[in-house]
């Protein structure tokens, strides 16, 4: 994998949060609105449609925050060219024991939970404070990892990017 399939990947990443973000700001901006423009009177005093659209544009202020410092940190991250260990930033092969398609896995600080695609790749987007990020960093290739938590047990590094 090269350097320049590396940056693809974080660049669709970064393109799927802007994408995210767009969509946050327009359901902010229609709940804003409807908090605003929600009937001074109760139609009923069950009706709490106001409080309820203010409540919705509050979360969604909060998620897009949230985006836009994710999308912050992953324009600025640095990407390491030729990794001797597992760091953030860095892509790693896997081989599951009894599966013969090796997973990519690309550490990131945020964003964890994705699939990037690029030409010949699929990579699954982890954070580095994740279960599985925490047994990989700082690991080097060809080493065995244990991990309690997943069917297979156990993973080998076959390569890091």
């Amino acid at each position: 994998m090269t350097q320049e399939i590396k940056l693809n990947l974080l660049n669709s990443l970064i393109q799927k949060l802007e994408e995210e973000l767009n969509i946050h700001i327009s359901q902010y901006e229609k709940a804003k609105f409807n908090s605003i423009d929600a009937p001074t009177r109760m139609e009923s005093r069950y009706d709490s449609s106001g409080i309820e659209a203010a409540w919705l544009a509050d979360g969604l202020s909060n998620k897009i925050e949230e985006k836009r410092t994710e999308i912050l940190r992953l324009s600025n991250i640095t990407l390491n060219t030729t990794p001797n260990k597992v760091t953030t930033g860095c892509i790693v092969e896997i081989s599951k024991p009894g599966i013969d398609k090796n997973e990519y896995i690309f550490i990131l600080p945020v964003a964890g939970g994705y699939l990037v695609k690029d030409n010949n790749y699929e990579v699954n987007t982890i954070k580095f404070n994740s279960p599985l990020g925490k047994c990989l960093i700082n690991k080097t290739k060809g080493e065995i990892v244990s991990l309690d938590f997943l069917p297979e047990k156990e993973v080998t590094i076959v390569n890091i990017y």
